[in-house]
């Protein structure tokens, strides 16, 4: 489930110790379509928002990497994102998206 998951990953980096002003990342690979259980009531579509939207608050850094061209910016958006269409080309596809989001995180 892609909102759980994404749940765990966020409170996991967050037991890891150091630096008390550091931040943490979190790099999801998704196909870009939610599934899995959520909770009573709600879809998985909706969630991931839920969980997403709550880590605008967090300290910890989430970029997504679509993969075999899925567009992950529908829920990612306000993170971080990039569409990998070929793995031959993973490096030059993430690269960009990659540091735009840094730099986004860093400024906050």
């Amino acid at each position: 489930s892609d909102g759980w998951a994404v749940k765990w990953a966020i409170e996991r980096v967050k037991t890891y110790s150091g630096d008390s002003g550091a931040k943490r990342m979190v790099f999801i690979i998704s196909d870009g379509s939610p599934c899995g259980p959520s909770p009573s009531g709600i879809t998985s579509h909706t969630h991931l928002q839920q969980v997403l939207k709550d880590a605008e608050k967090d300290e910890t850094i989430l970029f997504s990497v679509g993969i075999d061209g899925m567009d992950t910016g529908r829920y990612y958006g306000a993170h971080g994102y990039a569409t990998v269409r070929n793995s031959d080309t993973l490096a030059q596809d993430i690269v960009v998206p990659l540091k735009v989001a840094l730099k986004k995180a860093i400024k906050n």
